[in-house]
């Protein structure tokens, strides 16, 4: 029963489906992105979004191992902090406490070395004008992550400088949080979660804590950072433990503690929030995992639709994509073995 005439018959081999109404509608999207992409179009957040949920068919699955490693690298630029301090580490520290009068409602990021003049800093009533006006220019996508960035982290560098830390502070981090997730810059987001993590532990603004408490929780798994994986569960408290994002990222670290890889991809197709978006990174050491324990658990044949439904991939082509890629032997629909993957030699 477990050999792959089962699971593989009803069309199998290395046939592809023909796609529904709404995939299609789905691709004819996506193609249009990509073609506005293409053409050097800037393209509008729902473009964007678009674009970054299909990684997990054939963006993430098409990440080279090299180019895993110099992500870790940049995730790995600032250390998990403890500490419960609004310094985020960029700027040196300085105990004077500044009081802004600068009006200005854009301001490129600097790095601080000593302590700064006044009349560069902005109040706090200015820095939320600040905020609306990235907040709007994201929504049009009018501008590159680079001026947001420059934008965000300045908004962040004032209120350091000021020691302010309030609930409007919190609302700065998780944005800053948010759309360093959206644009692939988990090391920016590693700063943000661990300052709101601080903040969040002195009752600062704690609307959105269980959110940022999956992340948390994400984030340590796909960077295995058990030790902080395990102080961050231990701190739920039976309230948060309810709470349906913890409860998808903590049901995500059981499935990958048990390479239960038909339940991560279940997980991820009911990702709260930007949860999908931490999940991305666990995809391609996961996926060639589950090749390898589907090939003994099939033998002798597999089939390539097997692999699309329990590796969570669009469509019968990328899933054949993929394993050709990963050198799996795929053998001729046509010959009657169906798509017999013998081996993964990438994943040896």
């Amino acid at each position: 029963g477990g050999s792959g005439g089962g699971s593989s018959s009803g069309g199998g081999g290395a046939s592809v489906r023909r796609l529904s109404k709404a995939e299609e509608r789905r691709q004819a999207a996506i193609n249009a992105a990509l073609a506005a992409q293409a053409s050097g179009q800037k393209l509008n957040r729902k473009q964007r979004r678009l674009l970054k949920k299909k990684r997990d068919s054939d963006i993430a699955d098409s990440v080279s191992a090299s180019e895993m490693a110099k992500r870790q690298k940049r995730a790995g630029r600032f250390q998990v902090n403890a500490s419960r301090s609004v310094d985020d580490g960029d700027d040196a520290t300085f105990d004077e406490v500044v009081v802004g009068t600068s009006e200005r409602l854009e301001k490129n990021y600097l790095r601080l070395t000593a302590a700064p003049d006044a009349s560069t800093v902005r109040p706090v009533r200015v820095l939320k004008q600040s905020l609306q006006m990235v907040r709007d220019k994201l929504a049009k996508g009018s501008v590159q992550y680079e001026y947001i960035w420059h934008q965000l982290k300045s908004i962040r560098q004032d209120l350091t400088v000021q020691h302010v830390r309030s609930e409007f502070t919190v609302e700065v981090y998780e944005v800053h949080a948010r759309v360093a997730l959206e644009y692939d810059d988990l090391g920016e987001f590693n700063q943000c979660q661990s300052v709101l993590h601080a903040l969040y532990l002195d009752n600062i603004g704690v609307e959105h804590r269980d959110e940022f408490l999956s992340y948390r929780i994400l984030y340590f798994l796909y960077r295995n950072l058990t030790a902080e994986l395990v102080a961050t569960i231990g701190e739920l408290d039976a309230s948060a433990r309810t709470q349906p994002a913890v409860k998808h990222a903590l049901a995500v670290r059981e499935a990958v503690a048990f390479d239960n890889y038909y339940a991560f991809f279940t997980l991820s197709r009911t990702a709260p929030n930007l949860s999908s978006y931490l999940m991305d990174y666990m995809i391609p050491p996961l996926r060639v995992r589950a090749l390898k324990m589907m090939v003994k658990a099939y033998k002798p044949t597999l089939s390539v639709r097997v692999v699309q439904q329990h590796l969570g991939f669009a469509n019968a082509t990328y899933a054949l994509a993929w394993l050709r890629r990963v050198g799996a032997v795929v053998g001729d629909a046509s010959s009657g073995g169906g798509a017999a993957v013998a081996a993964a030699a990438a994943a040896a």
